[in-house]
């Protein structure tokens, strides 16, 4: 059996599903025959302001947690907009230049590759318009919400971006009466299905959950939730195949057939994610969440077949959190 001793998955039902045969890459640390020892381990942007000069690309050891600096920022942590992560290849991408630019950082490295500037043409007047983005490991291109894109530049488009030469394919819209909605994406990478959600209204129940077949022919499919208030579905995130939210009341619910259900036992994070900062394990059994209750940082893990939650005190916030498969 792997060692499987996560102080994020401390409580026994969390365990129970956590441990498995050494061959499985989702055990807290895997050995396999003629292989190195790996380990999972959360990736994002630290954010603490009192402390400025230890901002900057992070590790977090889910089986020690342990945390480890992979790249100083600095003052540049501050404008990093958005990430998305190529987990195959190992490289983080962060959108940077105002929205123009994307920084990869080898994560193996500590190194950068070569900066990707994107084709902003298309949006409204020229100026950098891309959010929610997604890492799309079946094109190895990221799938982001585009701002005015396109069209009359009035609604919102799902776009692809290419991460060797920066270059954009509108792949749907949604109409030009909704707006987005900030932290509100997902993608389900088996089901090549993009969510992302918008407020199409006057008041604060008209925000709907968006679904885009993102595939060959793309097509916008029906709606996965209609008239919820923005704050019962934010955070978006995929796991075990099923769409997931964080509702007004910080319960883990999953979405379906327009509705909401609870994950579970009680599945209450204890507090609000921070800035994307949600990340799936690979086989789509745990989400970790980088959490903020008033002055106070956690790290919190979710069983989302049980919804057993188990964290634990984290010296700052992490932000556009992803999963990782590093070696030990």
């Amino acid at each position: 059996m792997a060692s499987c001793t996560s102080l994020f998955l401390s409580a026994a039902v969390i365990l129970s599903n956590c441990c498995s045969t050494a061959s499985t890459a989702t055990t807290a640390t895997t050995t396999v025959a003629g292989q190195q020892q790996q380990h999972e381990q959360l990736i994002g942007v630290s954010w603490d302001l009192s402390a400025p000069d230890q901002l900057g690309v992070v590790s977090v050891n889910v089986s020690t947690g342990e945390h480890t600096m992979l790249k100083k920022l600095g003052a540049e942590a501050l404008l990093i907009v958005e990430a998305a992560y190529d987990a195959a290849h190992r490289v983080f991408y962060m959108l940077t230049g105002a929205g123009t630019t994307l920084s990869p950082l080898q994560i193996a490295s500590g190194t950068y590759l070569p900066i990707v500037t994107l084709d902003v043409s298309g949006c409204g007047g020229g100026s950098p318009c891309f959010q929610e983005l997604v890492f799309n490991p079946a094109t190895r291109s990221i799938v982001a919400a585009g701002v005015g894109y396109g069209k009359a530049q009035t609604s919102v488009a799902v776009v692809s971006i290419s991460v060797k030469d920066g270059s954009v394919i509108p792949i749907g819209y949604i109409p030009g009466t909704c707006a987005l909605t900030m932290d509100a994406s997902a993608l389900d990478v088996a089901a090549q299905i993009y969510y992302l959600t918008a407020d199409c209204g006057a008041n604060e129940h008209d925000s709907t959950i968006f679904a885009f077949n993102i595939a060959k022919p793309a097509q916008r499919l029906p709606f996965v939730l209609n008239g919820t208030a923005y704050y019962d579905t934010n955070p978006l995130f995929v796991g075990d195949g099923s769409l997931y939210a964080l509702n007004g009341s910080e319960h883990v619910v999953r979405v379906h057939d327009n509705a909401t259900a609870p994950v579970g036992g009680p599945a209450n994070v204890g507090g609000i994610p921070s800035n994307h900062g949600v990340a799936v394990n690979a086989a789509g059994s745990v989400a970790w969440m980088s959490v903020a209750y008033f002055t106070t940082n956690r790290l919190v893990s979710v069983d989302l077949s049980t919804g057993a939650v188990a964290s634990q005190p984290f010296p700052f916030a992490v932000e556009h959190l992803v999963y990782d498969i590093a070696p030990t």
